[in-house]
């Protein structure tokens, strides 16, 4: 008997049997799943029932399990955000020139002043019926939330050991409380936790815990304020600092410990001291005390050359001191440690304040990299190279503005040492450390993320800790016990960095969504019961806090002029009208109908403390009637609003609008991008068309992108999107009336771009250091990226850069293009070289100044820096003069200075340092 399973694509399942015999079909329909079937179908087999997996072109797919006499049960959610219409950021500057509130700012300085302590984010709308969403589009590691509880009080940091006590497995968590610590025990299968009394608990409860271990011998080392108790399965022992250092009282402030090894600070009369401690199986005992250089503010231990040495963050004279001291009590180094400033007047920005944490990774058993957190963002990264403690390199770096703090990996993370850092209240994992530079190159943000509730915001992550193996059993998994607040997360991660989605459900196709300034939530149009309307979601929570009133202000379905059924919403904006010196913001929306709607907004009261922490109320203001053509969009400045209904007086409808003092640019459906001049100078007059392309688009949208304001006219540039999958970069010549676009750059991209967007979405340390280098230049004024997505989902990410760069990038490209390793399905001159030795064919590889030409292929780069490529590339034709002629001219050569001096290292250096560039160049946005 053979079984066929029939989907359809409005999610009917239906089971169809076909005797072998009669080849008589049996059909039943097994029910419906709420998904669009297009892309993807197919069964797969469990012990108990089939397994269903499904996907579309809109909407998210998911896997089903089949159960007898019931519908498909949804067993997990495949992740999709196609298709798209829409795409907002939360930047609240949507100009290409600079904020007006950072005008002081200079744009000529070639470092970014971009501090801002948030990334701004990223949502679009997702998919058709009942299913949509607004989706946040995130980057990063996703942490899969296994097990969450809340405790009644906020835990300072936590620690989880893996016990097995009378022949069973468990775990000891130990939570340390501002001014205690509580102990629980969880079974192995991490149901009904346990709370141990203080009477039953071999830890020390009553004061807080500052510090944890488990040794190889499985015993747990706990380092309270007051006592160190040493617990192993079958006994224990407690150890009052005070009596082992044969002092009357002794109170702990930091503390760090090995398998033999426990060192603790305290604040003595004058400064703070260091003790050690040795372990002795269930003994502790004093070893030495140190006076330590200023007030201590972390400790840690590391081996080189098989002794053991202490690394001590203190604060003298209100500067960051880094100290090393033997166990003995010896100072091998101590050093004062400030960032270099990039330019001046920047100290306020980058000054370095105390040490908050200290970690050691050991690489070999001579190399040691020290890491350590800092209460200004800072991270601090220390190559200690070999038997020469006292010189070392040291790289600075700020990942954030809140205090850093680090936290050890208990093992590789996909085969290369890693660790973790919380700073800004996110958790980020630190890999690929380059000797070179003395840092980790690659920070990875991590999103913890719940799979029964898809619209949580990952939560705010002050520490966190790494246990031995991973709980879920899998290989190369990470399981990470996480802090927020009063809640104790355990998550699994694995090393798969990609598109981390948060998806809000919003129950109907949603058609535009825009970001309100004034009340920083997300304006989303979209269909409710095939009726047009509202909501208002805010970022967080992902909750709408909005509802809709009549123009009596009481509650309604829908406001004036929205819910009627076949409406659709074409036009969102935000207006901020000016009269008598005072701002009234309204939200302005416009219908296929040809309705136009302006909406007030007000703040209410929350109606109880358990609900909303605000809620807020929308109702039609004013509304236009009298338009039997779509209004597609509209715009508006302090004093007036412009719309533009149909295609009056345009060849084809209007979908962007943008007003630059008297002259309005228009971007039309079919007749690429237009400059109209409002200013007519009588009432028999009409507005004329002064600027317009050379040919006609059929185009998607239109941004503006400009490095600097310092030179009027230069800048900006207008990339137009086109329905045809490709874009086209025109300079509009304000000054020369009636002049045609000038087509600067034109290129085609793998999908056609839906929506531009700008904004500071890069993470912080991408971002404050951001410089025009190896001529690079910055996309806005205001150093923000520019984005644009596609219909099925896909972001891109635009750049502008120097002629000089361009020159050496379209080189790399112009040789990818020769290599079948990278462009298998290029027909290049080595192909046709391969299949006739006797063609002599030089590949052309100087690039060419044609506008064609002048879009770079980021995505081929990212193959060529992936592969490592660049070192066969160079071989082919005149590849490595042209490589080492290009660099050569970057910056006026003040990157390759010396290298044609020093022969056959020359090369090698020109090869490294495109390698610098590209990886450069393709750090993501996001």
């Amino acid at each position: 008997m053979d079984v066929i399973y029939l989907a359809r694509e409005d999610g009917v399942i239906a089971h169809i049997e076909i005797d072998s015999r009669d080849l008589v079909p049996t059909v039943m329909t097994l029910g419906t799943i709420s998904t669009n079937i297009t892309t993807a179908f197919t069964t797969a087999y469990d012990v108990f029932s089939d397994v269903l997996i499904t996907g579309g072109d809109s909407g998210p797919g998911g896997i089903w399990k089949l159960i007898p006499r019931k519908d498909p049960q949804q067993v997990s959610v495949i992740p999709n955000w196609s298709p798209v219409v829409d795409l907002v950021t939360t930047d609240t500057n949507p100009s290409w020139r600079s904020d007006s509130k950072r005008k002081d700012l200079s744009t000529k300085r070639k470092v970014s002043s971009n501090s801002r302590p948030k990334s701004d984010r990223i949502f679009c709308t997702s998919g058709r019926g009942p299913r949509s969403s607004l989706t946040e589009l995130r980057w990063g590691i996703q942490a899969r939330i296994g097990l969450e509880f809340d405790h009644d009080q906020h835990v300072r940091q936590s620690w989880m050991f893996p016990v097995e006590a009378q022949g069973e497995r468990g775990f000891y968590v130990i939570l340390s409380l501002p001014h205690s610590t509580d102990v629980l025990h969880f079974p192995a299968d991490l149901n009904n936790a346990n709370a141990l009394s203080p009477e039953a608990c071999p830890f020390d409860t009553s004061s807080r815990t500052i510090s944890a271990f488990q040794t190889e011998q499985t015993v747990i080392i706990q380092v309270s304020e007051t006592s160190t108790c040493l617990v192993a399965p079958t006994q224990s022992s407690r150890h009052n600092h005070g009596e082992v250092c044969g002092k009357s009282s002794l109170l702990a402030e930091h503390a760090c410990c090995t398998d033999d090894i426990v060192v603790i600070s305290s604040h003595g009369a004058n400064a703070s001291q260091l003790d050690v401690l040795l372990v002795d199986q269930m003994n502790l005992t004093h070893s030495t005390s140190i006076d330590a250089k200023g007030e201590i503010t972390c400790i840690g231990l590391f081996k080189a050359s098989a002794q053991t040495y202490i690394i001590a963050g203190s604060v003298t004279e209100g500067l960051p001191l880094l100290t090393i001291y033997s166990l003995a009590g010896l100072e091998i180094s101590s050093n004062v440690t400030q960032p270099d400033l990039v330019t001046p007047g920047q100290e306020g920005h980058f000054h370095m304040e105390a040490y908050t944490s200290v970690l050691a990774i050991h690489d070999t058993a001579e190399k040691v990299i020290l890491v350590l957190g800092t209460r200004s963002g800072h991270l601090v990264t220390i190559l200690i190279p070999g038997e020469d403690i006292a010189h070392y390199s040291l790289s600075i770096e700020q990942i954030g503005i809140s205090p850093t703090n680090v936290f050890p990996a208990s093992s590789l993370f996909d085969g290369k040492h890693a660790f973790f850092a919380c700073c800004d209240n996110s958790l980020s994992i630190m890999t690929d450390f380059s000797p070179k530079g003395s840092r980790f190159k690659t920070k990875t943000r991590i999103w913890a993320t719940d799979s029964n509730e898809p619209s949580m915001s990952s939560p705010p992550v002050h520490a966190a800790f790494c246990l031995e193996g991973s709980l879920s059993g899998y290989q190369r998994h990470m399981s990470l016990m996480l802090l927020s607040g009063t809640r104790v997360l355990l998550v699994d991660i694995w090393p798969h960095v990609g598109p981390v989605p948060r998806s809000i459900l919003l129950g109907g196709t949603p058609m535009r969504v825009i970001f309100s300034q004034i009340w920083k939530v997300l304006v989303v149009a979209h269909l409710k019961d095939d009726r047009p309307t509202l909501s208002f979601i805010d970022p967080e929570s992902g909750v709408n806090v909005a509802t809709a009133a009549n123009k009596d202000k009481q509650p309604s379905d829908y406001i004036s002029g929205l819910g009627h059924p076949g409406d659709r919403i074409f036009g969102l904006y935000e207006w901020t009208y000016v009269k008598d010196g005072k701002l009234f913001p309204f939200i302005i929306v416009t219908t296929q109908h040809g309705r136009l709607m302006i909406v007030s907004v007000t703040a209410l009261k929350p109606e109880s403390d358990d609900g909303p922490t605000r809620k807020l109320q929308y109702w039609t203001r004013y509304k236009k009637k009298g338009f039997a053509e779509p209004i597609y969009t509209v715009v508006g400045d302090d004093v007036g609003l412009l719309f533009c209904v149909g295609k009056f007086r345009l060849d084809s409808p209007a979908t962007t609008l943008r007003v630059e003092g008297t002259k309005a640019c228009v971007l039309t459906a079919q007749h690429s991008l237009q400059v109209i001049d409002l200013n007519v100078e009588s009432e028999n007059s009409d507005p004329s068309i002064i600027h317009s392309d050379r040919v006609t688009r059929f185009t998607g949208h239109v941004i503006e992108m400009g490095d600097s304001e310092e030179e009027p006219g230069k800048w900006p540039l207008s990339v137009i999107s086109t329905a045809q999958a490709g874009f086209a970069g025109v300079w509009i010549p304000w000054s020369q009336r009636h002049k045609e676009f000038e087509v600067v750059v034109t290129g085609s991209l793998p999908t056609s771009i839906r929506r531009f967007r700008k904004g500071h979405t890069r993470p912080f340390w991408s971002a404050v250091d951001r410089q025009r280098r190896y001529n690079t230049l910055f996309s806005t004024a205001d150093q923000a990226d520019i984005l644009g997505v596609s219909i099925d989902g896909s972001l891109h990410q635009f750049s502008l850069i120097g002629l000089d760069l361009w020159r050496f990038l379209r080189l790399i490209q112009n040789l990818a293009y020769q290599d079948k390793k990278i462009c298998p399905f290029v027909r290049n001159s080595q192909s046709l070289r391969d299949s006739d030795p006797g063609m002599d064919l030089d590949p052309e590889l100087e690039p060419q100044r044609f506008r064609e030409m002048m879009h770079i292929d980021g995505d081929l780069l990212k193959r060529c820096l992936d592969m490592s490529a660049l070192e066969e590339l160079v071989l082919i034709g005149d590849g490595i003069d042209l490589f080492c002629e290009y660099l050569d001219g970057i910056d006026d050569g003040i990157y390759t200075e010396g290298f044609r001096e020093t022969g056959s290292q020359g090369r090698k250096k020109y090869i490294e340092l495109g390698y610098e560039i590209l990886e450069y160049v393709l750090t993501l946005a996001i």
